[in-house]
């Protein structure tokens, strides 16, 4: 029996120390991602005088006044992450979004657009970066978040997979209100 206990607790000990070794690497891989800049954790940004400003005034497609939920991604040509991003995306603009380039000219943004290979619609060019000027928006990528023309949030987009959380989180924090 006394053998018995003992082997418990040795088997126990190899367990804690098998425990605090993962600990270890678990924080090891945290600041290996940290020091190779791989944390995307994007950050909420203030909607500066967004509240009563329907999208459709800002340059943005008129259907999105009315939308129950729209994604507006802001994506500058002089931006690595906005290609990541952009790349992300497999060609075409996710449902219930819409990506605008922000660029200094028409033909920077139209390279932008090929070299990340994304489909023209729903796409817009924001030459000189107007449309971004009229959202408040001087940080990219960013997404705004709207719902019945009323900006809900928006947030930094320091990844693709942080862009398709802001799309996942439709049906749990931006209801329509009425």
């Amino acid at each position: 029996m006394a053998l018995l206990a003992l082997g418990l607790t040795f088997v126990a000990l190899i367990q804690v120390i098998c425990l605090f070794a993962l600990v270890d690497q678990y924080k090891s891989l945290l600041q290996i991602r940290e020091a190779m800049r791989l944390v995307d954790t994007p950050n909420d940004l203030p909607l500066f005088d967004l509240e009563g400003t329907l999208p459709s005034s800002a340059g943005l497609p008129a259907a999105i006044d009315s939308e129950p939920f729209a994604v507006v991604l802001l994506l500058s040509t002089r931006c690595t992450t906005c290609k990541a991003v952009a790349r992300g995306m497999g060609g075409q603009v996710p449902a219930h979004s819409w990506a605008v380039i922000e660029g200094r000219s028409e033909t920077e943004c139209r390279e932008f657009r090929e070299e990340v290979s994304l489909a023209n619609q729903p796409v817009l060019i924001d030459v000189g970066g107007r449309i971004a000027e009229r959202l408040r928006t001087r940080i990219f990528p960013t997404a705004i978040v709207f719902s019945n023309g009323v900006a809900r949030s928006a947030r930094t987009i320091p990844s693709y997979r942080q862009f398709r959380q802001v799309l996942e989180r439709r049906d749990q924090s931006y209801a329509p209100t009425h």
